[in-house]
């Protein structure tokens, strides 16, 4: 069975101001990417790092940055509790092209990096949100 990338790319809308939080919009729903376990394991360590030698995967590489679960706005476009989804995080735009930067030609990692790019060029944060599943 594989494990597929479950990518949202999330904005920063409202900035924390008087006692609110952020407030996090969804630039679209799920994005669907290919499978790329190198990727996955630059991204979260899925498939390689956590999951040991005995899982048949070659760990290339670890993660930019450790999993750091959901954050505290989530993405609204998906059910955050599907309990198929695993090893949930988040890769800020610097981090998130720091893992992808052996793809420069997949067209799903380009377009991803188009959008959030896009996005901050107006001033807003973006943040790509993640889980897996198998």
């Amino acid at each position: 069975m594989g494990c597929d990338i479950h990518p949202v790319i999330q904005w920063l809308e409202y900035p924390a101001k008087d006692n609110r939080r952020d407030h996090w919009s969804d630039l679209s729903g799920e994005w669907h990417w290919g499978r790329s376990y190198d990727l996955f394991a630059k991204m979260a360590g899925v498939r390689c790092c956590q999951d040991g030698p005995g899982h048949g995967y070659p760990c290339t590489a670890c993660p930019v940055v450790p999993p750091r679960g959901w954050p505290e706005q989530g993405p609204r476009s998906y059910n955050l509790d599907r309990s198929e989804l695993h090893t949930p995080s988040w890769l800020t735009l610097e981090e998130f092209k720091r893992a992808a930067r052996d793809y420069p030609d997949w067209p799903e990692i380009k377009a991803t990096i188009a959008a959030m790019e896009a996005i901050e060029s107006t001033g807003h944060k973006t943040r790509l949100v993640f889980a897996f599943d198998n």
